[in-house]
């Protein structure tokens, strides 16, 4: 028996959404629809300026919910009945402890040390009346996540332990997925990894090529086509099934308004997207792999789990943010024989 579906092992970040006007956008020096990391001098300015500014200037709603790629997987395996844990490192202060009490909200468990030295990790998104967002993040407490913060006994308990590439621009935190794979694998388990961003794998691309590899730590992995074209280093998607199919692990390659093709050795199957009007992009890859995993878990076939994938990802692209509405009945009104 297992106590949990899925472990994942992950960042924990917080995303605080504002509206803001293109001239306040450059009076802080923000290049529009980029992406900067910051360390925590820079975020606590932001935070006590630009957000003051929001609110004496343009009166908006500041909206804070949490997110992180695996936390958002996580979130749409809840919401589906799953039983699931998340596990990380948090912050000592308020960020922290709201991140931890909407994720438990949702039914996901959360499990890891507080951190003294480190604020909890959000990402200070700026919005634009045209829709284009422009992102300041600060990883906080999680990027520290050590080895020995890991419950490793959470992920001897769950059939499947999820993790993403994130990860490893932190040495200790790619220490910390090393041991629960190697834990869970040893445990008889198995271990899914997302690909995670294009500029992770530029950074660790051999890591990651070792990860996927026939004697690797990933069981299954996701990858959108972009992310699996950089990995492979080639702009033929057939050559990049050809690759995954190589190295006998379960690949999971979303392809947008195409679909999305799951791999696994000599065996191909292809699933349509679900077509909804796009109001979000965000977390549509953690979404797929949400419903897939769910699926998997409870021994579904390959393409029942990638139409379940499929069908949560639209429903997470029909409103904004990464989580799920009224997932349960959403999908068994369109997978009702699962």
């Amino acid at each position: 028996m297992f106590r949990y579906h899925v472990a994942a092992l992950g960042q924990a970040m917080m995303d605080l959404q504002a509206p803001v006007s293109e001239s306040l956008l450059a009076a802080y020096g923000m290049e529009k629809g980029g992406h900067q990391l910051i360390d925590q001098p820079r975020m606590i300015d932001l935070r006590n300026s630009l957000f003051n500014d929001l609110r004496n200037i343009d009166k908006p709603e500041v909206q804070v919910t949490r997110g992180g790629s695996a936390a958002n997987t996580l979130g749409v395996i809840a919401a589906l009945g799953g039983k699931t844990v998340f596990l990380s490192r948090f912050g000592a202060d308020q960020l922290g402890d709201d991140y931890i009490k909407q994720l438990q909200r949702e039914g996901v468990r959360c499990r890891g040390p507080k951190d003294h030295d480190l604020l909890h990790g959000c990402s200070l998104i700026a919005i634009t009346p045209d829709g284009e967002r422009t992102m300041n993040t600060f990883i906080g407490a999680s990027g520290n996540l050590q080895p020995g913060d890991v419950l490793f006994g959470a992920v001897a308990e769950a059939k499947i332990l999820h993790s993403e590439a994130y990860l490893l621009d932190y040495p200790a935190a790619t220490e910390a997925y090393n041991q629960a794979a190697h834990r869970a694998r040893k445990s008889g388990r198995e271990v899914s990894f997302a690909l995670s961003a294009q500029h992770c794998i530029e950074r660790h691309r051999e890591q990651i090529l070792e990860a996927v590899s026939a004697k690797g730590s990933a069981d299954i992995f996701f990858a959108n086509e972009a992310e699996a074209k950089a990995l492979y280093a080639t702009d033929d998607f057939n050559e990049v099934v050809a690759r995954t199919a190589q190295t006998g692990k379960l690949g999971v390659l979303t392809q947008g308004a195409a679909g999305a093709t799951i791999v696994l050795g000599n065996q191909r199957v292809h699933v349509p997207a679900q077509r909804v009007p796009l109001v979000d992009t965000i977390g549509l890859g953690d979404a797929f792999a949400g419903g897939f995993l769910h699926y998997y878990a409870n021994g579904h076939k390959l393409e029942t789990c990638g139409k379940a994938g499929a069908i949560c990802a639209a429903n997470v692209a029909g409103q904004a943010g990464a989580k799920p509405l009224r997932l349960k009945s959403y999908i068994k009104a369109r997978l009702p024989q699962a």
